[in-house]
């Protein structure tokens, strides 16, 4: 089904997320400039998915 399969993108782009974002925690306990550009950036994206306007929502959709 449709939904499922959006559904399934849903989860995995959250999941990658969130993985991104412990990365992005990760260096910036050994690097604070370098972590804070990655922080933002994981930031940026959740935004733009939150918004519904990830590419990986405008591809799928």
């Amino acid at each position: 089904m449709i939904t499922e399969r959006n559904d399934r993108c849903v989860v995995s782009g959250l999941r990658r997320l969130y993985f991104d974002f412990h990365d992005a925690i990760d260096l910036y306990a050994k690097d604070e400039a370098k972590g804070r550009v990655e922080i933002e950036a994981v930031i940026h994206d959740i935004c733009k998915r939150g918004s519904g306007g990830g590419e990986s929502n405008q591809a799928k959709g």
